[in-house]
């Protein structure tokens, strides 16, 4: 998963995690609703 993980995204974030445990879900959902807010407020995302 990584390789094709690169392959896509080249030098840009990539967080691996699964969603049986919570073992990086807060962050994922962190980010999600942080950027979800600024985009609600008009500003670029």
């Amino acid at each position: 998963m990584a390789i094709d993980a690169k392959r896509q995204r080249g030098d840009l974030p990539v967080i691996f995690t699964h969603l049986t445990s919570d073992d990086g879900i807060r962050e994922v959902a962190d980010w999600v609703t942080g950027h979800l807010a600024q985009w609600r407020a008009g500003a670029a995302v």
